[in-house]
């Protein structure tokens, strides 16, 4: 399914949708709690700086919807 960019909640997203979503918020938690650096946790998770660094872009601008989208 193609990203609906014109969410506004997230009970409009799909149970697996949301599920991928909360994945990657569990994944930058440590982050956005002043917990783990960027590259500890692109290390511990094996996935690329820009990619973390872009769910958090999201998730600051669009909150957890903004997980979802990309």
């Amino acid at each position: 399914m193609e990203p609906n960019h014109q969410l506004n909640n997230v009970s409009d997203i799909s149970d697996d949708e949301r599920e991928e979503a909360l994945i990657k918020y569990r994944i930058i938690q440590p982050f956005l709690q002043n917990i783990k650096t960027i590259t500890i946790i692109c290390e511990e998770q094996q996935l690329s700086r820009r990619t973390i660094s872009r769910w958090i872009a999201n998730y600051r601008k669009d909150g957890f919807i903004g997980l979802w989208v990309f």
